[in-house]
């Protein structure tokens, strides 16, 4: 991939999904439609009015940050304004993409919340923050969690992997809009974690970039870690196997 399309990806964006809304002491909820994220800020936990923005973050925690145990659990989020204390916490839910074990269901288990305020995007990576979160710190379901925070701030939520039996992704092939009669056909391959308005997300990006998506429906998968590759096949109608002929 381009080194520029790389950066693309994963920079923030003003364009990316968010909810917004004016909130005082009596507290309210705000929900980013389609995205499975949803801001519930308690009676009390505000003195006065403020306006107040969730927002996908559409970007990747640094690469220094990640371990091996670890992975994504959901989606990245920014919360306006950055900074901003609350007298109580305040609960965050968002949905995600993995199977999780009886264990953390049952509560026996531990997030990892790495957060990021507005004013250390431009002093370095070396801010963000890492924090176990524990019940009732955060809670557990099958298809989403609750994280209860007392101060906004850009977050990334990760998990340990042996909490989870693997993770539901969705691939999807696409091929470029225009392609040029002297070359060779291009499929594209994107995998992604099956979070709620995530395929929709990634149809957009790709047509950013000249690519389109063919006549296919998505594909659902559940990955397990098994420390191999992950190999992709590609057929045609016949189910004959594309092979790279040798150079």
């Amino acid at each position: 991939m381009h080194e520029m399309e790389q950066h693309l990806r994963k920079s923030p964006s003003s364009d990316e999904p968010y909810a917004r809304k004016t909130i005082g002491s009596k507290g309210g909820i705000l929900r980013v439609k389609g995205h499975g994220v949803t801001l519930n800020i308690p009676s009390g936990a505000l003195t006065g009015n403020r306006d107040i923005k969730v927002q996908l973050l559409g970007e990747e925690l640094p690469e220094e940050f990640t371990s091996k145990d670890e992975v994504s659990l959901c989606p990245s989020v920014r919360c306006f304004p950055s900074g901003l204390t609350f007298r109580d916490p305040v609960q965050l839910t968002l949905t995600h993409c993995a199977e999780l074990t009886e264990q953390i269901l049952s509560g026996e288990g531990e997030l990892l919340l790495y957060t990021r305020e507005d004013s250390q995007r431009g002093s370095g990576d070396q801010n963000i923050t890492r924090t176990k979160l524990v019940p009732p710190g955060c809670e557990f379901f099958r298809d989403r969690i609750n994280i209860y925070v007392k101060q906004f701030a850009d977050c990334w939520i990760r998990i340990k992997s042996n909490f989870i039996h693997g993770k539901k992704v969705g691939c999807l092939p696409f091929v470029p809009i225009e392609m040029p009669r002297t070359r060779r056909p291009i499929v594209r391959c994107s995998i992604y974690d099956l979070t709620e308005g995530h395929s929709e997300r990634i149809q957009k990006e790709e047509t950013l970039y000249g690519f389109r998506k063919p006549m296919t429906q998505e594909c659902e998968l559940l990955v397990r870690s098994t420390g191999t590759d992950l190999q992709i096949v590609i057929k045609d109608k016949k189910r004959r196997e594309f092979k790279k002929k040798p150079s």
